[in-house]
């Protein structure tokens, strides 16, 4: 690996979307950073970090170690989320379980937060990039009777 090879956190690593990201990263040539709660620390394309994206210091101090090993960032993606077919039953939202909202910390705050500590290192490259998944909540209803 030389200075000029790009670097890349994928958060929500460890399986799916996320897996499949860091897998075609690595093999075009990436050096992939990848979270997960539960991921193996060199799960074959790359480095994988155990990181809750409850915990704001941990996201800060997986930033930390980027900077200090590859000293760059290229791209950050925001994978991380919590899934539960909790989400998906046909009652109204407010009957459902209150911890869903879990669904909130890990997605959309993770995100922002990854990002913000991402910033620094993204911005001081010519070039870098954020990028966000979804899921297929994101362009239909999925909460409740219609």
């Amino acid at each position: 690996m030389t200075d000029s090879t790009p670097v890349a956190v994928v958060t929500g690593a460890s399986r799916g979307a996320g897996r499949g990201i860091a897998t075609a990263l690595a093999a075009r040539g990436w050096r992939v950073y990848g979270t997960g709660r539960r991921i193996d620390e060199a799960p074959g394309w790359g480095v994988g970090v155990r990181v809750d994206h409850h915990d704001d210091d941990a996201v800060g101090a997986l930033f930390e170690r980027v900077a200090s090993e590859a000293g760059r960032l290229d791209l950050l993606v925001n994978n991380a989320a919590v899934i539960s077919d909790d989400l998906v039953r046909p009652e109204p939202f407010w009957q459902k379980p209150r911890g869903l909202a879990d669904v909130l910390d890990v997605g959309l705050r993770s995100s922002y937060i990854a990002s913000w500590y991402a910033a620094p290192l993204l911005t001081a490259r010519e070039r870098a990039l954020i990028a966000f998944t979804s899921s297929p909540g994101s362009v239909c209803y999925m909460h409740g009777p219609t």
